[in-house]
């Protein structure tokens, strides 16, 4: 039997879309792998231009796509959430400050991570109608080039940096998170709503203060609009549960109309799960 040039042209696009599908897949395990070694408490060795990282003495990264900057004794000068992509060439590092986030700025950097030294380098700009308004992104550590070179040396032992072992103003360790509610924040956080999407069973519902959302597609637009859109990100102050049940105490941040709403904005999500997918969801302000 012959096939005819649409068939297999068809054909053809089937296969690439599935080739896309694993090789998406295939990144994001990569991208999973690299936080692991990633994350950490990093000691600042060198800062060039001196001085561009003020009184930071110390880089917390966490697994779900949050960091924080600390003095000498640990106290926290300033957090937000970063992105890296172990698949890039160069490695890429993008990072932006809370305060930063609410302005539209944004930081594009590079990484190289050697075991236990880390080297980054940046550019400072700020996104506008989808248009990056900034120098070029680094393809090197050309300090000509770069708004900032980070040198950091990994936190061997408690002893090194005791004080980062505990949560600190609204950061909580991943490891005290269920996988499932850890998952939630990670994808939130790291902007990525396929993943967000692929957490949820295909009947869930969503309770969001009263408003219900049922089935992944309409959740899939619910997210799009109330999550992705505005960059929502959690601070995660609390978490309690298990993979069947978690519930989750952050502060919201994002670009999101903010009248009439408390500051902070702190929200409770209580999580119900079975086999791994959430099957409800229910999101309401701490207050209430």
């Amino acid at each position: 039997m012959r096939l005819s040039i649409l068939e297999v042209m068809c054909f053809a696009t089937a296969c690439a879309a599935v080739a896309g599908e694993l090789n998406a897949m295939a990144n994001k395990d990569e991208i999973a792998n690299a936080l692991e070694v990633f994350a950490g408490a990093w000691e600042i060795a060198t800062v060039e231009p001196e001085g561009a990282t003020k009184d930071a003495r110390c880089l917390v990264f966490n697994k779900d796509g949050t960091y924080s900057a600390q003095d000498k004794d640990g106290k926290e000068l300033w957090a937000g959430t970063f992105e890296i992509d172990p698949t890039a060439a160069p490695k890429v590092w993008d990072h932006r400050s809370l305060d930063a986030k609410k302005e539209g700025n944004d930081v594009l950097g590079i990484y190289d991570l050697d075991r236990d030294n880390l080297k980054v380098a940046c550019v400072v700009g700020q996104w506008k109608n989808d248009e990056w308004k900034g120098k070029p992104r680094l393809t090197d550590f050309d300090p000509k080039k770069a708004d900032v070179i980070i040198e950091l040396k990994r936190a061997r032992s408690d002893s090194d940096f005791s004080h980062l072992s505990k949560p600190n103003e609204g950061t909580v360790m991943l490891n005290q998170l269920p996988e499932v509610a850890n998952s939630l924040v990670q994808t939130t956080n790291g902007n990525d709503p396929t993943g967000f999407i692929a957490l949820f069973d295909a009947d869930a519902v969503v309770d969001d203060a009263g408003r219900i959302i049922q089935g992944r597609d309409a959740i899939r637009i619910w997210a799009a609009s109330d999550i992705f859109a505005v960059k929502v990100t959690y601070g995660v102050l609390e978490t309690s549960g298990d993979e069947n049940e978690a519930t989750i105490t952050a502060e919201i941040d994002g670009t999101f109309d903010r009248t009439g709403l408390p500051d902070p904005l702190i929200m409770t999500f209580e999580i119900v799960a079975k086999g791994g997918k959430i099957r409800q969801l229910t999101c309401r302000l701490a207050q209430e």
